[in-house]
């Protein structure tokens, strides 16, 4: 579904209401989970265009590799653009040492801090840097710990 008011061709029509909804929709996230006492994961990516993605299970620190930049941006579908951004939202319910990072695979640079607190989030930023050969930007952009009060 792609529309624009006043492009050409178009001529300033009104989107339908199917249109509209479809794109509210679009705009929405999964939730995708995985509970799991292993301490190395492959976040793939479907997980990682979920947009929200919870990890429990683990008692142990884990660390997560993310999926290559060819599957993320193909994931991302067809008009996967230069510059094109996607959030996900890392919920992290390990308990005791399990904290969680992040580390990127073939094509996924990581920038920031890539480590999720136990009882925490973290939110990343991710930018395809390039299309024709897959690469992408994953920036851990903030997280909220259970330290904080509510």
């Amino acid at each position: 579904m792609a529309f624009s008011l006043g492009a050409v061709g178009n001529y300033a029509a009104i989107p339908s209401y199917g249109d509209l909804l479809s794109m509210a929709n679009s705009l929405n996230p999964d939730l995708a989970t995985l509970s799991s006492a292993g301490v190395t994961d492959t976040l793939t990516a479907f997980q990682i265009n979920s947009g929200i993605f919870v990890r429990s299970g683990a008692t142990a620190a884990v660390t997560v590799t993310t999926d290559t930049a060819a599957n993320i941006v193909s994931a991302i579908g067809p008009n996967a653009s230069l510059g094109q951004t996607f959030m996900l939202i890392y919920v992290n319910l390990n308990t005791s040492s399990g904290a969680v990072t992040v580390g990127g695979g073939t094509g996924v640079t990581t920038t920031g801090t890539m480590t999720i607190p136990i009882a925490g989030l973290r939110v990343f930023i991710g930018v395809i840097t390039n299309v024709a050969i897959p690469a992408v930007t994953l920036q851990g952009a903030f997280s909220i710990s259970a330290n904080v009060a509510a």
